[in-house]
């Protein structure tokens, strides 16, 4: 149960809570509307990145740089600033999490002990 405060939380919107069942492997991926609000264009012919736009990208990226999210999230950010035309005009953040098995590590962490 958490009790601390909702980070971004806007008063006048609702939130709900989800859980979600990770396997080994998974990546877990957050960002900011800076990506997602990427734009090009104008008025009737402008168009957003969107949630649709990062969700390909991540998983795209995510299977072209399989040993470095770091890699993967430079590439998901340079995408969107490639749609935005080069111009993202709203902070961009992007975290990559990939789940990993805790048993595994910790078998990996006693067999590096000397």
């Amino acid at each position: 149960e958490s009790s601390g405060p909702l980070l971004g939380a806007l008063a006048s919107s609702e939130y709900r809570e989800q859980q979600v069942m990770l396997r080994e492997g998974d990546v877990l991926a957050m960002s900011t509307d800076g990506l997602t609000e990427a734009r090009r264009g104008r008025g009737r012919n402008m168009e957003m990145f969107g949630y649709e736009g990062l969700v390909a990208a991540v998983r795209e990226e995510v299977t072209a740089h399989p040993a470095s999210l770091g890699d993967a999230g430079i590439a998901v950010a340079e995408r969107a600033r490639e749609f935005a035309e080069g111009r993202i005009n709203d902070d961009v953040c992007l975290l990559l999490a990939r789940y990993t098995d805790s048993q595994r590590v910790g078998a990996y962490d006693e067999a590096r002990k000397p």
